[in-house]
């Protein structure tokens, strides 16, 4: 690893001496907020700085390993953790993911199996196929778009094959060479090949966290395209999760990040290596997040001891929600959000009043429920929208008696129009439990404005709401095309309502970048 020249002199100079003559407790929260930072160049600095310095700041510099998308990183991170078993323990937070690939030397190979084999893995004999393989013609035509040129050893180098009748000589003898260099891959692919081979990014990674007894958080992506058939799944980790003692542990884990850096359809059995390893995660966030694959759709899911469960994407039908939720003893906590790419996938998503109905175990327990089922539902055109059909909608919550946050989009509420013999304004005054402390409805129909002024009627039934947000629907929104614009009048008589009761009422803000998330989120404004 490079450092300034400039930066490390300055580090051996006054500034060493006046942090050595610092007591050791202040050193430390220096250190401290450098790791919360995620600043690893300055701890480093001060790792090479002095003995002293070293023995406080490697702890910290140790505290957590990102990746960032980088295979060599890991490698590298997986070599060090190899050659300085000392330095595991210190690791409390990993976030991995492999999308920028390079080559494995033999020196890579060799201590990634030597890693291997102190668990009593063998990485490098000839692998066992996957429980569900896809087809090898469908596999190998899968491009990844890597500018970095990912996935090389896997890429089909084939031509496309001119299958028209009448074609010359030479289109001939060029369709005699592919078939020839397609012969020439099939032989290839027969030849046996080992778990490092087939999933080089798996291998590593199942290694790193089988070496850090004492993560409490972990963040993991999918590489293998074909997720979904268990190609490339954590089964290491199972492996050595079925042995009596197991030789590695996730003990300390509370919160799991699972994912695909394709949005492929990965689901709890793809990771079941982590959580089989890991008895006390309470938190678990997947994006995406499916129903149990076809090659295990009755596999055991053991999360019984999550609380907080989250899913930022993915296609969930109404018996794999069931399968998933069924497995937690207390759940306070549950967020989906739907997306609008896998929209129309078999088995359908589950509605709205079915997604309640399976929550509804926990409603003694949930205090936060945030869904956003977005455009699930086809409609004319292809065009994907979320207007609920009547008998989807969600129709009370009162059972949730402590259900405190409630965020909603307009595809799971059906407020009856202007107009219709069915019109009234009470849906949300019977809809909601008197616990409700946080109301947020985005994406919605125009009459909410009218059902929200009913609701300011009956505020006595909700002694400890305090804050209102209210959105319409957006143009080519999940209602539809058209933008949802609330009367003015309406609104003036909800602010003034809401604010003489101490309510916060807020509204749709503008876009901003979010170095959280590493990506655009939604302010929220008054009204």
């Amino acid at each position: 690893m490079q450092y300034p020249q400039n930066q490390e002199n300055i580090l051996r100079g006054p500034s060493t001496s006046l942090l050595l003559s610092l007591p050791e407790e202040l050193v430390e929260q220096i250190c401290q907020q450098l790791s919360s930072n995620r600043d690893s160049s300055s701890l480093a600095f001060l790792c090479r700085a002095s003995k002293d310095l070293n023995r406080i700041a490697t702890r910290f510099l140790y505290s957590g390993f990102s990746s960032r998308g980088s295979t060599r990183r890991i490698a590298l991170f997986l070599r060090t953790l190899y050659e300085r078993p000392e330095l595991c323990t210190y690791v409390r937070w990993l976030s991995l993911d492999g999308g920028v690939w390079f080559n494995l030397s033999e020196e890579h190979i060799g201590f990634i199996s030597k890693a291997a084999e102190r668990f009593g893995l063998d990485v490098l004999s000839p692998h066992k196929l996957d429980v569900y393989p896809s087809s090898k013609e469908e596999s190998e035509n899968e491009e990844d778009g890597d500018d970095e040129g990912e996935n090389q050893a896997r890429s089909d180098d084939d031509g496309e094959r001119n299958d028209q009748e009448n074609v010359n000589h030479a289109s001939e003898e060029k369709d005699k060479e592919y078939d020839e260099e397609e012969d020439d891959d099939e032989d290839e692919d027969a030849y046996p090949r080992s778990q490092l081979d087939e999933y080089p990014f798996e291998t590593m990674a199942q290694l790193i966290i089988a070496s850090t007894p004492n993560i409490r958080s972990l963040h993991v992506e999918g590489r293998q395209i074909m997720c979904d058939t268990g190609e490339g799944a954590f089964t290491m980790l199972e492996e050595l999760a079925k042995r009596s003692p197991p030789p590695a542990s996730l003990f300390h884990l509370r919160h799991l990040s699972f994912g695909h850096e394709d949005y492929r359809e990965v689901s709890f059995k793809y990771f079941e290596g982590i959580i089989a390893l890991a008895p006390n995660i309470r938190t678990i966030l997947a994006n995406p997040c499916f129903d149990q694959p076809m090659y295990a759709p009755k596999a055991p899911i053991n999360i019984r001891n999550v609380t907080d469960l989250r899913f930022k994407s993915g296609h969930l039908s109404t018996q794999g929600l069931n399968t998933i939720l069924s497995s937690c003893d207390r759940l306070e906590v549950f967020q989906y959000y739907y997306d609008t790419m896998y929209s129309g996938l078999d088995p359908v998503c589950a509605t709205p009043r079915e997604l309640i109905d399976v929550l509804s175990r926990y409603k003694d327990s949930l205090r936060y429920l945030d869904i956003n089922l977005g455009s699930r539902e086809e409609h004319e055109g292809g065009l994907y929208f979320g207007l609920c059909i009547e008998g989807q909608e969600i129709l009370s919550l009162k059972v949730f008696s402590r259900l405190e946050t409630l965020k909603i989009d307009g595809t799971s509420v059906l407020f009856p129009e202007v107009g219709t013999d069915k019109y009234h304004t009470n849906i949300l005054t019977e809809m909601l439990p008197r616990s409700i402390r946080t109301l947020h409805l985005k994406d919605m129909q125009k009459e909410a404005a009218a059902n929200l002024i009913t609701l300011t009627d009956s505020l006595e039934y909700f002694p400890y709401l305090s804050e209102i947000y209210l959105a319409g629907n957006e143009i080519n929104g999940p209602l539809g095309k058209f933008e949802v614009i609330f009367e003015d009048t309406e609104i003036q008589i909800l602010r003034e309502r809401l604010t003489s009761r101490g309510i916060s009422f807020l509204k749709r803000g503008h876009w901003k970048y979010s170095f959280v998330s590493y990506g655009d989120e939604e302010t929220i404004e008054y009204w």
